[in-house]
This record gives C-alpha cells, structure tokens and sequence, in this order.
C-alpha cells in the first residue's frame, strides 16, 4: 500500500500549458474483525449472543450459520441447535475480497 499521483495536462494552440495533480491511497486490506462472542467453549444453552467487532472502514459485516448468510449490525442472540456448529464471521471493504474468522462451538442438550 503507498499513494499515487494522477497529473492531468492541457494546453492549447498558442502553447499554454496547465498542470492538476491529486495525490490518494488505496486500501488494499481487509478490514479488521473480530468475534467476540461466541467463543469457542460448551454452552449449557442453545440462545448465545452473536457479537462481533469490526473496523470503522468495514462497509458490510455478516455472519455465515447453518448454511445462512445473516447481515449483523448490532449483537443478536441466535438460537444454536445442540452439538457442534460453526459460524463464520465476514467483514467487507468496499468490493474488496472479505476477510473471514470462524468460531467452533458447542451447545449441550439441556433438554429444550
């Protein structure tokens, strides 16, 4: 990642010449994320908080469960179905590859 220069130039038929330039950076990482919840333990419950953080550059978040992309923007509780899951959390830059982070977990037959 570094900056780059655009220069444009015009001139015309008398020979006067003008000059523009702007210089930017492009981003070319992912954004930063991380799943704070759930974490990879045995829960003695299926309802478990999904929190995730992400970067303030992210510009979509969403989580993969059961084989369902789910859009998160604020912590949601999810009813988990006994024994193993995996979630699979992804944060986006703008149409950049998304970075991803899963968590196993696993949720105890309590009986409900």
């Amino acid at each position: 990642m570094g900056s780059d220069t655009l220069t444009a130039y015009a001139n015309d038929s008398v020979g006067n010449l003008n000059t523009s330039s702007v210089t930017f950076t492009v981003k070319t990482s992912a954004p930063n994320l991380t799943i704070i919840s759930p974490t990879n333990i045995t829960y003695n419950t299926r309802q478990i908080l999904v929190n995730l953080s992400t970067s303030a550059d992210a510009t979509s978040v969403w989580f993969n469960w059961n084989g369902t992309n789910v859009t998160y923007t604020v912590p949601v509780l999810v009813n988990f179905s006994v024994g193993s899951d995996t979630l699979t959390a992804y944060g986006k830059r703008f149409s950049w590859k998304p970075e991803y982070l899963f968590s196993n977990l696993h949720c105890q037959n309590i009986g409900s």
